[in-house]
């Protein structure tokens, strides 16, 4: 009987720790981010990615033959996630990827971003895409990572009107 106690005793301590391990896994692996960037619909190579954590850049490199790009980000931060090309106008997103003490899986994050000339806004203001096209942030109702709606509608009826006053002036399209 005392060996039976032992070995249940022994059981029990190896699957609770073992579920233990499995709970530390899943908080600060971090946000997987996987991305296309394409410029006027197609496949962009070498797009410059920077990645800054706040204020400060912590990651740099460029987008695959195929525009594809991958990172992690680590939980807890505020990230902003930028896509330069020479002659194309830069885009942004920005991460809060601040889960408080959750732990949990976290699906990945998918983000395709179309990057256009800057020659279409010959002549008009365009600062207003200076700011992030979406605000990526932790929903605890879905336990994924979604971007802001209101935010991001706003940002893309913007960039929509820009873009339409661009072709308007300069009489560009963007297979040109």
């Amino acid at each position: 009987m005392k060996n039976l106690t032992r070995l249940a005793l022994c059981l029990y301590l190896l699957f609770s720790t073992a579920d233990v391990f499995a709970q530390m896994n899943k908080v600060n692996s971090g946000l997987p981010v996987v991305g296309l960037v394409t410029q006027e619909g197609k496949r962009c190579k070498d797009a410059l990615i920077n990645v800054y954590d706040g204020n400060q850049l912590v990651n740099q490199f460029h987008t695959e033959k195929n525009g594809r790009f991958q990172l992690l980000l680590h939980t807890g931060k505020y990230y902003t996630i930028e896509v330069i090309k020479d002659k194309y106008v830069t885009k942004r997103i920005a991460f809060n990827t601040d889960m408080g003490n959750r732990r949990i899986d976290i699906p990945v994050y998918e983000c395709d971003l179309d990057i256009v000339p800057e020659a279409i806004f010959d002549g008009i203001d365009i600062d207003d895409l200076d700011f992030p096209m979406a605000i990526v942030s932790y929903d605890a109702d879905t336990r994924t990572f979604q971007h802001n709606e209101e935010y991001t509608t706003h940002m893309r009826t913007t960039y929509e009107e820009l873009l339409m006053q661009g072709f308007d002036r300069n009489g560009m399209a963007l297979n040109e």
